[in-house]
């Protein structure tokens, strides 16, 4: 069963993939960030430059060194730099 739109709500017209043509660079934008954010942390954690450090499939990687880290390890650690930042 769907529920029925309500026009208080704005546009919720997802047919046709709307929702993603709409919110394409808004999600591109968010993604890269998020990404660039874990790779800090885990130069952070690794005291390297962030430059020196890629991505593969769910991790961070330093490829000179073969230290890897997943996501889901860094997660708290880039919201902690975060929110340091947000402070000062």
């Amino acid at each position: 069963m769907q529920a029925t739109g309500d026009e208080k709500y704005g546009d919720q017209d997802t047919d046709g993939s709307h929702s993603v043509v709409t919110f394409f660079v808004p999600l591109r934008e968010a993604g890269a960030t998020a990404r660039l954010m874990l790779v800090r942390a885990a130069a952070q954690q690794w005291n390297m430059p962030a430059e020196e450090c890629s991505t593969e499939l769910h991790t961070v990687v330093h490829k000179k060194s073969g230290k890897k880290l997943g996501y889901g390890e860094l997660v708290a650690a880039a919201a902690n730099r975060m929110s340091r930042r947000k402070r000062n």
